[in-house]
């Protein structure tokens, strides 16, 4: 086995106290190798280093792109506030109609409308009328022949004149019986006997004679009625065909009967115009078929709920129809003049600004400073809208705001026009007369399309 000298070690020289200062002792790794590692010293210099280079490239950051967004903010509104004399146009806020109209879309219904059915089984001997006749209230529309029914009442007959014989012989017998009882010749079982035949052959009766009735109510039936004043609109009855009293799926009624002196028109009104449209407002009812006549009628209930699907509400229109101008089945269009007691204000929709926080507008104070308002919107008419606050009549307000116009600059104003309702497309109406022009026109393919000249005012 070989040997090894031991170590020898030396004593440390003056320099080396000086390198003390720069490097730590050498550390041994577990396989023998030193490793040198650095002062704290040097440590610092590096995150110093580090640092400033951090700052350095923030400061870049800030000069290259954040300082020359806030220059050109600054120079917008140094620029606004500087040049005093550009100009904007401005408009004042139009207050509402008090009484506005609304058009819309109803279907033409019967006042009431029922399908016929038979109530007895038999054949159809004959009918009496057909579709487009007026009828009245208990007149014979069809005969239907019904020979069981007859035959099943003439037994029925039968069957209570036998009942009633021997009621009439059951009664006779229990005075008999209640005389021999008083006279102490029968006993008291004997007469109870007699009786309790007699009620039994009471309740017999009263059974036979039901069934009478009931067969006298079916052969009744053989004479089909009106139920009440109207117009048939529609017969499946034909002479000899086999009728099954009642109604199934599969079975069709022998007539169809619809009083049409009333009408009722249904309406799906928006939700923004339920508060409007109240049971009572007057309607009128303008008819593609008759350009030069005016229908009027009252709004007389409501479903007084919300289709969740439409949100619109069912609404209906009581129109008076005494000369039958008026068909079931037709397109209407519904107007409604409306009073809002508090009218809201209308204004063009290019002022408007929406921001996150909501719409806004730019008013010009009199000083001739730009302010800034919130405002809260109404109805939308597409060019004009309703603000319903934030804003008064004698306000100043931008038209087509741009972002160089910042609140606080000085500009110098061009009062346009006030708005024209009628260019706008709202229908205003005063407390006299209604509008001149329909809303629609009937073109040569009898399709509707906007009026471009409807002619002269209708009649009322």
């Amino acid at each position: 086995m070989t040997s090894h000298p031991p170590p020898t070690t030396t004593s440390p020289s003056p320099g080396a106290d000086a390198a003390a200062d720069d490097v730590h002792a050498p550390e041994t790794t577990p396989h023998g190798s030193l490793v040198r590692t650095a002062s704290p010293a040097r440590n610092v210099v590096n995150a110093l280093i580090l640092g400033a280079a951090v700052l350095g490239l923030g400061y870049a950051v800030w000069v290259l792109a954040i300082v020359p967004r806030m220059e050109a903010r600054s120079a917008i509104a140094k620029r606004a506030l500087d040049e005093g004399t550009r100009r904007v146009n401005v408009m004042q806020p139009t207050p509402s109609p008090a009484i506005t109209t609304i058009i819309l879309p109803g279907t033409i219904r019967p006042w009431q409308q029922t399908d016929i059915f038979a109530r007895t089984n038999g054949y159809l001997q004959k009918w009496l009328v057909d579709i487009g006749d007026s009828v009245k209230e208990g007149q014979v529309l069809a005969i239907i022949d019904t020979p069981e029914i007859d035959q099943e009442l003439k037994g029925a007959k039968g069957d209570l004149a036998q009942a009633q014989a021997n009621y009439d012989l059951a009664a006779i017998t229990e005075r008999r019986w209640k005389e021999l009882l008083d006279g102490r010749v029968s006993t008291p079982q004997e007469y109870d006997e007699k009786a309790g035949a007699l009620r039994a052959r009471d309740a017999d009766l009263a059974a036979a004679k039901a069934r009478v009735s009931r067969l006298m109510d079916l052969q009744s039936f053989q004479k089909v009625l009106a139920p009440f004043d109207g117009i048939v609109t529609a017969r499946n009855a034909q002479t000899g065909a086999l009728i099954n009293s009642g109604s199934s799926r599969d079975s069709l009624p022998l007539f169809t009967i619809a009083q049409m002196n009333r009408l009722r028109v249904s309406v799906r009104v928006p939700q923004a115009n339920v508060r409007s449209v109240n049971v009572g407002l007057e309607a009128d009812l303008m008819v593609p078929e008759y350009r030069d006549r005016l229908f009027h009628g009252k709004v007389s209930r409501s479903a007084n709920a919300i289709d969740d699907t439409t949100r619109t509400l069912l609404t209906e229109v009581e129109v008076p129809n005494p000369d039958g101008a008026l068909i079931p089945g037709m397109y209407a269009n519904v107007r409604f003049a409306m009073r809002d007691a508090q009218p809201p204000m209308l204004l063009a929709a290019n002022t408007l600004r929406f921001r996150p926080e909501g719409p806004q507008v730019l008013v010009v104070d009199a000083e001739g400073r730009i302010q800034q308002r919130d405002v809260k919107l109404g109805r939308d008419y597409g060019a004009v809208v309703e603000i319903t606050e934030g804003l008064t009549l004698s306000d100043k307000v931008i038209a087509n705001p741009t972002y160089e116009l910042v609140p606080g600059s000085h500009v110098e104003v061009n009062l346009l026009a006030p708005l024209d309702l009628k260019t706008a497309g709202i229908r205003a109406r005063a407390s006299g007369p209604r509008p001149e022009r329909l809303p629609f026109a009937v073109n040569n393919n009898g399709t509707n399309a906007p009026a471009a000249d409807a002619g002269p005012a209708p009649k009322r």
